[in-house]
């Protein structure tokens, strides 16, 4: 078949190029930490309106805060507060949290927003090594590494955008909601080689003028390494974005005989490191139990993840999670029953995540209770909005014979996810108000 160009095709095409002409020649940001002028398509005001809505969504992603330790949260708060004045942008409004997540990672969003996770906190020994992760983090942030992510994205999308208009005869909704949806998703894509060297320097730097020993930027990656041979599914996640190799390694230890060898006589701070690790330390067990849960379900092996649940709910009855995850496998078993009494302990124990609410909203649902229902799927919609959760308060509107509010909903959720589960049974409930 010989491909024929269209005017349409023509102006798609010319409209994308010069989409692409106008970004290049409007954005030209200094960088904060070699001071050279950069092309970027995101300006200090947008990374900082980006970090404001992105991070209590990731949060969120990441299971918010562990439970009942406002300690840590003030303790790595105190930390990482104490970096940041020591960088190269300490005017950001910085912020640091624990993630409730067994994940072993951290990430850093526009703006000065910095997450580590519970199975990264818990597998360090000082707060040194806590220092270098945070330091690293920071540096990210400090380096802008996330606006060239984002400004190196939109220039690839916008080309790919305009030739994927340009060859399509069909409309462009499903394009569209590529192009809204692609900033999100590069301000936490992988950095570069070259990125995370930066950031390693300027972590250890950091850590040096706050007053920790750099040599445990080292003792941190040889972790990673280790981890990397023997637990390599625990480590996937924060390779992914951030890449090991030995060149890493050898750079840092490199950069501790080169330019930070006046720092490296300082003892470890393991003391007030311990005291504020203690609890989520001793919760370990506990949270064993639900990684071991969390596989069986995954696999359809209900029972035994429903054993593993409750096992780790009697080891940390205050821990919400574990009830909410008890009660998403009894739903599959269509024990309905248990499933809400479990649901309802969770949400009553953490009310502050979306999980534990959508869960609460769903064996609402199934018990045939949908004023509740409603009101827990639009309470889990204020801490996090997904297309599942959308579906659901569509279903609650159904049920309660409010056709019209469940059809718009249906068929934003068609449109949002037009090849997904959630836009397929939207489809679906849409064909059946006809």
């Amino acid at each position: 078949m010989t491909w024929r160009w269209t005017t349409k095709h023509w102006r798609a095409t010319l409209t994308a190029a010069l989409l692409t002409l106008a970004l290049i020649v409007t954005g030209c940001v200094k960088n904060p930490v070699s001071g050279a002028e950069e092309f970027s398509l995101m300006s200090e005001d947008q990374e900082l309106a980006k970090g404001a809505e992105l991070y209590p969504k990731y949060t969120q992603q990441f299971n918010g805060l562990p439970a009942d330790d406002p300690g840590l949260q003030a303790y790595v708060r105190r930390v990482g507060g104490w970096l940041a004045k020591n960088s190269h942008r300490p005017e950001l409004p910085w912020e640091f949290n624990v993630v409730n997540s067994s994940q072993i990672n951290a990430y850093a969003i526009p703006g000065g927003k910095v997450s580590i996770t519970r199975g990264l906190i818990t597998r360090m020994n000082s707060e040194d090594e806590l220092a270098f992760v945070l330091g690293h983090e920071i540096g990210h942030v400090a380096a802008r590494h996330s606006a060239a992510q984002y400004t190196r994205g939109v220039l690839v999308t916008a080309a790919v955008l305009g030739v994927a208009i340009a060859v399509s005869d069909s409309d462009y909704r499903e394009l569209g909601v590529m192009a809204a949806n692609v900033g999100g998703v590069l301000l936490l894509a992988s950095y570069s080689r070259d990125q995370e060297r930066e950031a390693d320097a300027l972590g250890m730097e950091y850590m040096a003028r706050a007053g920790y020993n750099p040599k445990a930027a080292v003792d941190v990656l040889n972790l990673f390494q280790s981890l990397q041979k023997r637990e390599p599914s625990a480590v996937e996640t924060l390779l992914a974005s951030h890449p090991l190799s030995a060149e890493r390694i050898e750079n840092a230890g490199d950069d501790l005989k080169i330019k930070l060898g006046w720092a490296t006589a300082r003892a470890y701070n393991t003391r007030d490191f311990n005291q504020a690790l203690a609890r989520q330390k001793a919760r370990k067990p506990a949270y064993a139990a639900m990684d071991k849960a969390d596989d069986d379900y995954q696999a359809k092996r209900y029972d035994r993840a429903a054993q593993n649940y409750r096992q780790a709910s009697a080891m940390l009855p205050q821990e919400g999670l574990f009830k909410a995850r008890l009660a998403r496998v009894e739903l599959d078993l269509r024990q309905f029953g248990p499933a809400l009494e479990h649901a309802r302990q969770g949400a009553t124990l953490r009310p502050d995540l979306y999980e534990t609410n959508h869960v609460l909203g769903a064996a609402y649902l199934v018990n045939n209770q949908f004023g509740p229902a409603l009101a827990a799927t639009k309470n889990a919609e204020t801490f996090l909005a997904n297309n599942d959760n959308r579906f659901l308060i569509g279903l609650c509107y159904e049920k309660l014979g409010e056709r019209d509010k469940a059809k718009a909903i249906y068929q934003a959720v068609r449109q949002l996810d037009p090849k997904g589960q959630a836009g397929d049974y939207a489809a679906k409930r849409l064909r059946a108000l006809r």
